[in-house]
């Protein structure tokens, strides 16, 4: 029971031990951000222990959302682009699709929140939405990127802690040219209380300019550096003076001369007055799990632990504070990380 309601039952778990012990789970939508969980037995009782508990685990539901297209191209574009939305809890119903027009402002709502309806046996619903008309010019939309979020209510769309935003992103391209660049690397730290950003690339043909690509929350970014190409090197450098007190995310954003455009990883840096702060991104995870620490602070090892206190992979090579969590199943995670100092940081993260 939830809050005195209830939400599932077991029904008669058969006597005896090893084999004897079932794993049970249900979903419910909370009201607030406190609940009373009650296991009830429903026996008459008898000697001894009648049964016991173990491993018990409560997280968040995340649907899948699956994009169709990924890729459509600028020069002979699809009509139209679905996201099919699938959630068992059937609590997920609620969607609106976001655009990023590579403008500077970032992710922005693109048309109205609208509600799905749940096929029963599916568990799914599809969202549609239309992309440009093929009468623009070929290139207009080059770059164009369009993601989906959903929630429970339209008022979650608004909160980032009560909606879930699919990392599938469908994008415009091709043009029938061939994006101009190669990010080799790109990394952030502070210096003199500002943040550098080094980046370094490869196979610059018709590049324009690179421009410093910045976000608090990891989701809308914005440009607050440029810098001219230059073929005579391979290695850039831009600056972030305005630092906020949490996490800094970098991008660099690439615009050749025919409008292209192209985007390395996203890389974090820890501002001024959070020295203890240790953050992990994305997360939910699919493949690779950045760790951005502050100045000064190394991760030497990493252990990651899954929802049962198991060990699921042990690491002495923190490359570039990436883990690869690819290979891990999904589910909910425990990474427990240790510094240089002997300090211990310990962090959840979902693998999807």
């Amino acid at each position: 029971m939830v809050n005195g309601v209830g939400l599932d039952t077991s029904g008669t778990i058969p006597a005896g031990s090893g084999s004897a012990w079932k794993q049970i789970g249900f979903t419910f939508q909370p009201t607030g951000t406190t609940a009373i969980i009650s296991i009830r037995n429903n026996g008459v009782g008898g000697a001894g222990n009648d049964w016991a508990i173990d491993d018990i685990y409560v997280g968040d539901c995340i649907p899948t959302v699956s994009l169709q297209p990924i890729i459509t191209t600028c020069d002979a574009p699809a009509t139209q682009a679905q996201a099919i939305i699938t959630d068992a809890s059937h609590f997920y119903d609620t969607y609106q699709w976001l655009i990023d027009k590579n403008d500077g402002n970032g992710y922005v709502a693109q048309g109205a929140v609208q509600t799905g309806t749940f096929d029963p046996v599916t568990n799914a619903y599809t969202a549609t939405i239309a992309l440009p008309a093929i009468g623009l010019s070929p290139g207009a939309y080059l770059g164009w990127q369009y993601q989906i979020a959903v929630g429970t209510t339209a008022s979650d769309l608004s909160s980032p802690t009560c909606s879930y935003t699919s990392s599938q992103l469908l994008r415009i391209q091709n043009c029938s040219i061939i994006l101009p660049v190669k990010f080799e690397n790109i990394q952030a730290q502070l210096n003199n209380n500002s943040g550098e950003i080094q980046w370094q690339v490869a196979q610059q043909l018709n590049v324009k300019q690179y421009e410093l690509q910045k976000s608090i929350d990891n989701k809308n970014f914005s440009t607050i550096a440029i810098t001219a190409a230059n073929i005579s090197t391979s290695n850039y450098t831009a600056y972030d003076n305005n630092l906020s007190g949490g996490v800094n995310y970098y991008r660099i954003k690439e615009v050749d001369v025919n409008g292209a455009v192209t985007y390395s990883k996203i890389v974090a840096l820890i501002g001024g007055g959070n020295s203890a702060v240790v953050t992990i991104f994305p997360n939910p995870v699919s493949s690779q799990l950045f760790i951005a620490t502050p100045t000064g602070t190394k991760i030497i090892n990493a252990v990651i632990i899954d929802a049962i206190g198991r060990e699921v992979l042990r690491t002495n090579n923190i490359n570039n504070s990436i883990i690869d969590a690819g290979n891990l199943a999904p589910g909910f995670y425990t990474i427990k990380m240790t510094t240089a100092k002997n300090e211990i940081v310990n962090k959840s993260f979902i693998k999807k």
